[in-house]
């Protein structure tokens, strides 16, 4: 049994500090870093669209901006607030995951350093 212990962490330390883990890793956070700062830049766009949607509709109420313009403005302002929605949805998700991946991954890590050492297996250690 022990030899089969060994066996897994042999595996994990390669899988964990090989090359390739670490530049597919560094990758990952900086994509997740990308898709948070475009998070945040849709976002603010989102509530700079609410602005304007509320601006030319009190224009318009006000006979400041015509009818027609009005309503191609509010077309563009709308069009753009639906991809701008979806586009926070599909980041937000994208955040999440990683973060709960990130998380289950250190919860892993802290099992392993907690049980690497050790002499007689047990059934608290298979339960996790």
């Amino acid at each position: 049994m022990m030899e089969e212990v060994e066996v897994v962490c042999r595996i994990f330390s390669l899988t964990m500090y090989s090359a390739s883990g670490e530049t597919q890793a560094v990758q990952q956070t900086a994509d997740i870093s990308k898709k948070r700062n475009r998070l945040v830049a849709a976002q603010k766009r989102t509530g700079e669209l609410e602005r304007l949607i509320c601006k030319i509709y009190e224009d318009n109420a006000l006979c400041k901006l015509p009818d027609a313009q009005y309503e191609a403005l509010d077309a563009q302002y709308a069009k753009e607030q639906d991809a701008r929605n979806a586009e926070i949805k599909e980041l937000e998700k994208a955040v999440t995951g990683y973060e709960q991946s990130r998380k289950s991954a250190e919860k892993f890590i802290a099992l392993i350093d907690k049980y690497k050492n050790f002499n007689t297996l047990i059934n608290t250690m298979l339960s996790f």
